[in-house]
């Protein structure tokens, strides 16, 4: 007979289910899963069949095997009347299933607003933790539910509730790029620094989906930009990595450290996704940081060099012997070259920096252009160039320059 009686409650069918409970069927008989006639009519909707139920003594706290009951069955199915009438009838509101899962909870991740509203005025406490740490607050922030975010928060939720991971309703309204309940947190005091047990902000979460709207209400609430998770990734380097161009441009503008290094050593520069921001960032990098170009280094190693030697020192200490004069020249142009060289591969690269490694190979390559200019000076083709430039300035200057008065 308990079958008939939950099948007549599914139904809503009251004059059955009178009925059946007058020839004796036990009004809170279980079915399968523990599901009992009033859960059954509460997740159906039928206001009146639970009405009938509960004027025939039904426990509207009784659970199923997973620990629901049928106010929860009605806040799921966002059956707002049916709500109202269980709490009329005096429920426990904030009980709770096998994961720790509320009515209210329920309301929350079915969307239903009415219910949600219904079960805060009757006081459903707004501060319950389900499995893993979530909130009602949590779990609506992450939907979007704009409204719900406001009820919970007027009925006194905790903006910065996080769960064991550390994780709060801001970055999950952050990392979905739900940007009216972003606003809304941080105007109710939510912190936008809050790290969870990776190190990660919403800042750093929201970054690498490219929330760009997200990203900016963020930075004009106080996040640091320069804020990174215990791997040292920042916001900027998620940016990158996850490609969107237009965050990086903003990170940027907001004093982001483009020479940050991660853990592993790697730059934003480094993890671009695309050409693009590589390019982007290149540029800021030569911005803050002073990078020379590569004729600048060219310049510099090949003519001050030459003709300081030429001008003030040759004449004095070996005024005749062009050999060694080529030696002397020849090192700091060779250094200068390296150091020219050193810039193109860092351009054609597109890296801020060559490292610590690849700066010194260009050093140890300077030295070597040095030997391969006195291998060919042995064979008498380095001095013959260099014959040929002095008799060029010599010609020029008519031989007034230190270096040929003597010769």
């Amino acid at each position: 007979m308990s079958t008939e009686l939950i099948y007549a409650a599914k139904a809503g069918d009251s004059a059955e289910i009178r009925a059946l409970l007058k020839a004796g069927a036990d009004v809170n008989a279980k079915a399968k899963r523990g599901l009992t006639a009033l859960m059954t009519a509460s997740a159906s909707g039928h206001h009146e069949a639970v009405e009938t139920l509960l004027a025939n003594g039904a426990d509207a706290d009784l659970a199923s095997d997973g620990g629901e009951t049928a106010l929860m069955a009605a806040s799921y199915a966002g059956c707002c009347q049916v709500v109202q009438l269980l709490l009329a009838h005096g429920v426990n509101i904030d009980a709770t299933n096998d994961d720790d899962e509320t009515a209210l909870m329920m309301a929350v991740s079915a969307g239903y607003f009415d219910v949600v509203e219904a079960l805060l005025d009757k006081g459903a406490d707004v501060s319950v933790e389900k499995d893993e740490g979530y909130t009602a607050l949590t779990m609506a922030s992450s939907r979007g539910r704009i409204d719900m975010v406001k009820a919970l928060l007027d009925k006194g939720a905790d903006v910065n509730q996080a769960t064991p991971r550390g994780a709060n309703a801001l970055m999950f309204a952050s990392l979905e790029g739900h940007i009216a309940v972003v606003l809304e947190l941080l105007k109710r005091g939510a912190d936008p620094n809050a790290s969870d047990r990776e190190g990660g902000t919403a800042l750093t979460n929201t970054a690498y989906k490219g929330h760009l709207d997200v990203v900016r209400a963020l930075l004009s609430n106080g996040a640091d930009v320069n804020a990174a998770t215990d791997a040292g990734a920042t916001a900027l380097m998620n940016a990158s990595a996850g490609g969107h161009f237009e965050v990086v441009k903003a990170l940027l503008k907001k004093g982001a450290d483009v020479h940050a290094e991660a853990y592993t050593g790697e730059t934003a520069l480094n993890v671009a996704k695309n050409a693009k921001i590589r390019s982007l960032l290149a540029n800021a990098s030569h911005k803050h940081k002073f990078q020379p170009s590569p004729m600048l280094g060219l310049a510099l190693g090949l003519f001050p060099a030459s003709l300081l030697f030429l001008y003030l020192f040759l004449p004095k200490i070996i005024p005749t012997s062009y050999e060694v004069q080529l030696d002397l020249l020849a090192l700091p142009t060779s250094a200068g070259f390296a150091w020219g060289l050193s810039r193109l591969l860092m351009i054609a690269s597109n890296r801020a920096e060559l490292g610590r490694w690849k700066s010194f190979l260009s050093v140890v390559f300077g030295f070597l252009l040095f030997i391969i200019w006195r291998i060919l000076a042995v064979v008498t083709v380095g001095s013959a160039a260099l014959i040929i430039v002095l008799e060029i300035i010599k010609l020029l200057t008519g031989g007034t320059w230190p270096l040929f008065r003597n010769s």
